[in-house]
């Protein structure tokens, strides 16, 4: 595999299409082997220690099942680097092309909904599958932002159930966006 280097062609305003998000895949501790310095696997390149801001022995105490727990990969997906952002001016274009791409938080919510197929939606609109209110936002999110046609019928759905009440604001925000006579006749139907 080859890697990109971002940042460099950023810095030498070269055109990058490409916006890759890759779960870690393994992590390896350091041992008695001097060329092992242990690091985490993201799709066959290896980060070693060194490289990481966090210490090896922090991270393996995140990992459960070989993942992160959400509360571990929130903590991380909220964390920036504002001494670049302060320092480093990023070309109008750039910002402009950042704006197309959902942020990293959204992005999770995507791999937390899990499987959003029309049968696991029917399930949960016939109440055979039961979620939390974070499931349901998790979901909600994932069709939102990939143009699912049914993330209309699923977020008047959520947001009539009152066990989803907690996340409620969350999809009316993404309800919010979408202009259509559908989507008002439901904001106007719950003032009423």
């Amino acid at each position: 595999m080859k890697k990109v280097r971002v940042i460099p062609a950023a810095l030498d305003k070269k055109k990058l299409k490409t916006l890759v998000i890759i779960p870690t895949s393994s992590v390896s501790m350091p041992n008695d082997n001097p060329n092992n310095k242990g690091g985490i696997s993201i799709n066959g390149v290896l980060l070693v220690s060194d490289e990481l801001i966090t210490p090896m022995e922090q991270i393996m105490k995140s990992f459960k099942f070989g993942q992160l727990s959400k509360g571990e990969t929130e903590k991380y997906l909220s964390m920036r680097n504002t001494d670049f952002d302060k320092n480093y001016e990023w070309p109008q274009e750039i910002i402009e092309v950042e704006k197309v791409f959902p942020d990293a938080l959204t992005v999770a919510r995507q791999q937390w909904a899990g499987d959003i197929s029309d049968e696991r939606l029917d399930r949960i609109l016939r109440n055979r599958e039961v979620l939390s209110d974070q499931d349901a936002l998790n979901i909600a999110v994932a069709l939102y932002f990939l143009k699912n046609p049914r993330f209309k019928e699923m977020a008047f759905y959520f947001c009539r159930n009152y066990s989803y009440a907690p996340v409620w604001y969350k999809i009316y925000g993404l309800l919010a966006e979408i202009k259509d006579e559908e989507v008002e006749n439901f904001f106007i139907e719950y003032l009423i």
